[in-house]
């Protein structure tokens, strides 16, 4: 199953979910989209940029709660909410540059929509 296919599936089992992009932080560029509609490039390049602020921005600690003399000082996954939206971010387990980024209506299960995401990222990570 392609990357393309697999994103597609996870798109298509929640409702909720509007889009789902794979993105290179180093580059600042999406490679790959799943959408039931087109998004605007520049919404993409946006998430790709807040998904690098997430994970390689100085505040990325101090978003996430990591302590200074903690191991894990790499975060795995961020989201962004808002009254009609929630943006999940999920840091590939293979790629500390790659990342997966979900566009999801604010009603979505996001508990249940993180697990599969993270699920499906990891099959994809480890195909490539």
């Amino acid at each position: 199953m392609s990357t393309l296919d697999q994103m597609d599936e996870l798109r298509q089992g929640f409702p909720g979910c509007r889009a789902v992009a794979l993105a290179d932080m180093s580059s600042g560029i999406v490679l790959c989209v799943s959408s039931a509609n087109k998004h605007p490039q520049e919404q993409l390049d946006a998430l790709c940029a807040t998904a690098n602020e997430f994970f390689n921005g100085a505040p990325a600690g101090k978003m996430f709660g990591v302590l200074e003399n903690d191991k894990k000082s790499n975060p795995e996954q961020g989201m962004t909410i808002t009254p009609s939206e929630t943006c999940v971010y999920l840091r590939s387990p293979a790629d500390l540059m790659e990342t997966l980024v979900a566009i999801c209506n604010a009603d979505v299960d996001i508990t249940q929509f993180t697990q599969s995401a993270r699920r499906t990222f990891e099959q994809i990570a480890t195909e490539e």
